[in-house]
């Protein structure tokens, strides 16, 4: 009976397991589908690293420099270390290091998990144990990889925002080591890890804070723990104020002054940045606020428990406070850009971490030897709650997903046009690369000189060529003119591919000596799927062009394709359309 009862329990294992893997392998899929090797925004200052490591000219001042109000010393340290193995912008590999940094927590995540529920789960082969800690492991995961901090995944800038996740984690759970053991080697590493997460973004400087909890252990005494917390504080202190040295407030920074007398605009901004990995507007409002409920009932129930009990909600109460005070000094520091800035994609990496410790927290009590059979109403409200919350998990799945694609066409869009600046019309050039790239063009156009010169980066591609007339696989289909009225348009479609390889389009009016629109190949063509193979379903293009935009007295328009794996470009399809004298109004396209 006892070896049946163990296979049961390793056939249970496996279930929960490969349903564990989902959201990881989803997670690694939506990068290497959507990803592309060009630095956005912030990440442009990597470069500038990237090019003085290559002169010998980097210092540690370099590393330890403000950026904004952070000071990004370990992102700066990576990168630096990607470089020296790699040439090229590396944008893709930082990405992939936040993938492994990931993976990491999330298993720290799961190991802290087990050393909680191992006893339950051994103890006479206990598949109700089994069962509650394989459940809510799934449920972390799905949690841990949600793809509403798709901007995260898809940015190589962010590494900065998962290592803060990573220090925190591994530093709750070397106290929680070193409460049980009492072995301070524990209690040293704990310090050395909120010191590395104070240089990795500003908001590292409150994993010191979100740690104070696992002080509270039941059982410590009164001098003991205050030693602990002294030594602690004093090392806070000196963390901090390393910190601040040479600090000055970006003149870009939202003044600040008028929060305290804007409780409620404060108030929507904060319950809103809690929740808005699961909704937007009013949901993620009322998402924000019910989970802070759940967090404070659940704290209020673990401490009426036994001290085992106790010790053990203490590292889950430790790293959910983490995003709580994450939103409230974001609140504080971001509230002058508007309400609308609480729902960006890039903070639900760190207010992720708040659903998940609820998950955990539920588990801890539930494992409680007969308290599942008498739930109390605290209990059953919060698991209401809890399933109030996870019934957002598919929409935002699917809007995550789709908002990675739209993510891959924007970046697509922007390394064309800073690949082929000098054959884009002016205004399209410069209007694409502060769109999609950098505010100021003149950055990153220099940056990608310097980098070529050193031999970093590959050099310019050469279109006017002989291979603008090579053979691709692509068509212009047709041409709407819609003059109407006084604003006129013209839509153009087609499709085109390159054997899997990524490209966009390029409209051009003078045989390719320029181009004057950059179109992503993104829709679907079932005709183009059924002549050739289904992975070319989405290999369509179309674009609405105003007439006023077009040179004067054009006849022809010239679809190319531009190859990025390549670097080359191929005309796809030229056909007639009218001059302003002789245009024939058609009905309005869609």
């Amino acid at each position: 009976m006892a070896s049946l009862t163990l296979k049961r329990h390793y056939s249970l294992a496996l279930v929960y397991g490969l349903l564990t893997l989902t959201p990881p392998i989803l997670y690694v899929f939506c990068v290497l589908q959507n990803a592309v090797d060009i630095p956005y925004m912030d990440e442009w200052t990597l470069v500038e690293l990237k090019l003085k490591a290559a002169s010998d000219s980097v210092s540690l001042k370099d590393v330890f420099a403000f950026h904004n109000e952070h000071r990004i010393a370990s992102l700066r340290l990576i990168s630096l270390a990607v470089d020296k193995v790699s040439t090229g912008l590396n944008s893709t590999s930082r990405m992939f290091i936040s993938y492994i940094i990931s993976i990491f927590n999330f298993l720290l995540i799961v190991l802290l998990a087990w050393q909680q529920s191992k006893s339950s789960i051994t103890k006479d082969y206990s598949s109700k144990a089994l069962h509650l800690f394989g459940l809510t492991t799934v449920i972390t995961s799905l949690l841990f990889f949600f793809p509403s901090q798709h901007e995260n995944w898809l940015w190589g800038f962010q590494v900065p925002w998962f290592l803060i996740n990573l220090f925190l984690v591994s530093a709750v759970f070397l106290l929680y080591l070193f409460l049980k053991t009492r072995q301070k080697i524990y209690y040293l590493a704990a310090l050395l890890l909120c010191f590395l997460a104070s240089f990795t973004l500003a908001q590292g400087l409150f994993v010191w804070v979100a740690c104070l909890p696992m002080f509270l252990t039941a059982g410590l005494k009164i001098k003991t723990r205050l030693t602990y917390i002294g030594i602690w504080l004093i090392a806070t202190a000196i963390a901090a104020i390393s910190y601040m040295v040479g600090y000055s407030q970006p003149i870009e920074d939202p003044n600040t002054g008028f929060v305290l007398t804007n409780l409620a605009a404060m108030a929507d901004f904060f319950l809103n940045l809690l929740g808005n990995a699961f909704g937007r507007g009013g949901s993620s409002f009322i998402l924000g606020l019910l989970m802070l409920l759940a967090y404070v009932s659940l704290i209020g129930v673990c401490y009426k428990q036994q001290a085992r009990v106790w010790n053990e909600a203490l590292t889950w109460i430790s790293i959910g406070l983490f995003p709580i005070i994450f939103a409230a000094i974001t609140t504080v520091g971001r509230i002058g850009f508007g309400s609308s800035a609480a729902l960006a994609s890039r903070y639900t990496t760190v207010t992720l971490l708040l659903p998940i410790c609820l998950v955990q927290l539920l588990r801890i009590v539930i494992q409680q030897k007969g308290y599942g059979a008498r739930l109390t109403r605290p209990l059953a409200i919060i698991l209401v709650l809890s399933g109030f919350v996870l019934a957002n998990l598919i929409d935002g799945y699917e809007n995550g997903l789709a908002n990675a694609r739209q993510t891959l066409h924007d970046r697509n869009r922007g390394k064309a046009c800073l690949e082929l600046h000098e054959y884009l019309e002016p205004l399209l050039a410069d209007q694409c690369i502060t769109k999609h790239i950098f505010p100021v063009p003149a950055l990153p156009l220099d940056l990608a000189n310097g980098l070529r010169e050193k031999g970093l980066i590959s050099a310019s591609p050469i279109v006017i060529s002989s291979n603008v007339n090579q053979p691709i696989n692509g068509h212009l289909d047709e041409i709407w003119i819609d003059n109407s009225n006084l604003d006129g348009m013209m839509a153009v479609t087609g499709w085109a591919f390159s054997e899997g390889h990524p490209g966009v389009v390029l409209l051009s009016s003078d045989a390719g000596q320029s181009f004057f629109a950059i179109v992503e190949v993104k829709e679907r063509r079932t005709d183009v799927a059924a002549a050739y193979s289904k992975r070319y379903l989405n290999t369509g293009w179309k674009t609405v062009i105003p007439l006023s935009t077009l040179p004067a007295n054009v006849q022809l328009l010239t679809a190319y394709f531009y190859d990025f794996d390549q670097r080359e470009v191929y005309k796809v399809g030229q056909a007639p359309i009218f001059n302003n004298e002789t245009m024939i109004p058609r009905a309005r396209f869609s």
